[in-house]
């Protein structure tokens, strides 16, 4: 059998595997209904009980529940396999490790190739670029300050198993395939804060890597480097790949999807494209909800590639992925909704809906907000869009095939966060709409292409003489600018960061004999004092530890205190000193001799 009928049998097991066991777990719902009530009163009272205020599954019951749960799932997947095998008659490939180890080896076949087919120059610039910027991402995560957000999720997710993040959903914070991706490099014997923001800076080195495949599909070598650069050194991408959140995996399957669906409409292999497609988009939706908004355009997309090159084995392919992403992230979200509720996904603390009034009159003022979180520039340089856009335009309809795709997909993509907002009716954070920063850097390709061709054209001699030397210079600039920038901007927007860090190191001594952080309610002292928190269960694990709120004028009884220098308390503090430092955030005490 050919290696490419061998991937396309194997993709078609696939597929028909996990329908079948979709169907199983339809049918399961629809006849075990005795089974489900039997469980009801346990689950409501252990999904209730054994979740401690960190969101730690320490009850006994309910990992013997969840053993029953696989048991029972593992029994009913034998029995799907079995009948798909009966059905189908030949899904028995699905099962043999052969075709996965296959795909593998050709998709390193694949890379290996297009890495020697790129010019020698280019090559080895960006080969050192690439590790100038690995580099640059080691120091970020060893030196730039922790985030909130980071630790509230070791706190909650990651720091406390598998279960946790899996199930537990309060906010939207939960990045659950990130959270499950960084128990692995959490058994490192490094530092907490490092260990878990591995796993974003490998993301970001693989998403780089694809979206410079994807951009000399159609540039020069020459334009799809400098590109590149600008979306690796770009704001919020340096700053998600040396965080740990899930938005540089976010990131990666964006730019598989767009890389899917592009090579998709120039008809290349369309079997194992949709495969990729679907794989990263089950992904991507179980990374973060919100990546629904990159999928609803490269599924219109697809859909039109459909419409204008239709055929019985396209439409196939295509109804079958959009059957399996609901489907399979249906399943994967499945304890998540079981223990919270599907409104979790929704309907949550971090999604408003707003009337048509408001979306109105905030819409402007938040496009020019995701600008400024892309770039940090003025507003007034927003009008570089509206360049872009025009020279997306033109390509639109003067281009070859492959630009026109990827011109109409880009159009659409900035396009998108209109339609979205109405539609959703909510106004979301601007890191929700990070993947734009894909199709905007591919924009600025196509505006460079176009000056490229006009040196070229008039200034044909002198352009021709450019060498690996002048574009060394032309993206190593910039990087180091963005670089240096990057490091003011964090500093300026993070400036709390910096107070925590600040904080911690001063109190770095006390950690090992504190059992006990105190803060007033709401604002911002409950950051310093979670983070505080934190180091204390680190440098002392397995001691009693408590985190207390302070209310009204009751008895402060803590040996760490954090107020909120907006809200300073009634309570009494006379047994406590106070740690000097201006800052106009926190009030930090600790017990007298303490």
């Amino acid at each position: 059998m050919k290696h490419g009928s061998f991937i396309a049998f194997g993709i078609e097991c696939f597929f028909r595997a996990v329908l079948a066991a979709v169907l199983g777990i339809i049918l399961w719902y629809l006849f075990s209904n005795t089974y489900l009530e039997i469980l009801s009163g346990i689950r409501r009272q252990l999904y209730l009980d054994v979740t401690d205020a960190e969101g730690k599954s320490s009850d006994f019951l309910l990992v013997i529940l969840w053993f029953a749960r696989l048991l029972f799932l593992a029994l009913e997947f034998l029995a799907i396999k079995k009948a798909a095998e009966i059905i189908t008659g030949y899904c028995n490939g699905l099962y043999k490790p052969a075709a996965f180890s296959l795909y593998c080896a050709q998709m390193g076949r694949s890379n290996q190739l297009f890495i020697v087919a790129l010019p020698r120059g280019i090559r080895y610039l960006a080969g050192f670029l690439l590790l100038l910027y690995t580099c640059f991402l080691l120091y970020g995560i060893t030196h730039l300050p922790s985030h909130y957000d980071e630790v509230f999720t070791y706190r909650f997710f990651s720091g406390k198993g598998l279960l946790a993040s899996l199930a537990f959903y309060p906010l939207p914070n939960n990045h659950i395939l990130f959270n499950l991706f960084s128990a692995v490099p959490l058994l490192l014997p490094v530092n907490v804060l490092i260990a878990i923001r591995i796993v974003s800076v490998l993301a970001a080195l693989a998403g780089i890597y694809y979206f410079f495949r994807l951009s000399c599909s159609l540039f020069p070598a020459s334009v799809a480097l400098v590109c590149s650069v600008l979306l690796a050194f770009s704001l919020p991408v340096l700053l998600y790949a040396t965080q740990a959140r899930g938005y540089a995996l976010m990131l990666l399957f964006a730019v598989l999807c767009i890389y899917a669906v592009l090579r998709i409409a120039a008809g290349e292999d369309r079997g194992k494209y949709f495969f990729v497609y679907t794989f990263s988009s089950v992904l991507g939706l179980f990374t973060i909800p919100s990546f629904l908004y990159c999928l609803v355009v490269t599924s219109t997309v697809l859909l039109v590639v459909l419409c204008r090159h239709p055929s019985r084995e396209h439409i196939r392919q295509f109804v079958v992925s959009h059957l399996l992403v609901p489907a399979t992230t249906l399943l994967l979200y499945l304890p998540v909704i079981l223990r919270n509720g599907k409104e979790s996904l929704y309907k949550n603390n971090g999604i408003t809906p707003r009337d048509i009034t408001y979306l109105k009159n905030n819409l402007n003022a938040h496009l020019h907000e995701i600008w400024d979180f892309f770039t940090g520039a003025d507003p007034k340089s927003f009008v570089l869009v509206w360049c872009i856009l025009g020279v997306v335009l033109l390509t639109l309809f003067t281009a070859g095939v492959r630009q026109r795709w990827a011109a109409f997909l880009v159009l659409l993509f900035l396009l998108s966060p209109v339609p979205v907002v109405f539609v959703h009716r909510v106004i979301p954070f601007t890191r929700t709409w990070i993947h734009l920063i894909i199709p905007l850097c591919l924009g600025a390709g196509f505006l460079l292409n176009g000056i490229r061709r006009l040196a070229l054209s008039y200034a044909g001699q002198w352009a021709g003489k450019l060498s690996v030397a002048h574009l060394a210079a032309f993206t190593l600039l910039p990087a180091i600018i963005c670089a240096a920038r990057f490091i003011h901007k964090h500093a300026e927007s993070n400036a709390i960061d910096y107070v925590v860090a600040h904080y911690c190191k001063r109190l770095e001594p006390k950690f090992s004999l504190a059992s006990s952080v105190a803060h007033t309610p709401g604002d911002m002292s409950f950051y310093l004092a979670e983070t505080l928190a934190f180091e204390c269960n680190e440098h002392n694990a397995g001691a009693p530890f408590s985190l207390n709120q302070i209310s009204g004028n009751a008895p402060v009884n803590a040996d760490i205190v954090v107020l909120d220098k907006q809200r300073l308390p009634e309570a009494d503090m006379s047994g406590y000193r106070l740690l000097p430092d201006d800052n106009p955030f926190f009030a930090v005490y600790i017990r007298q001799g303490f």
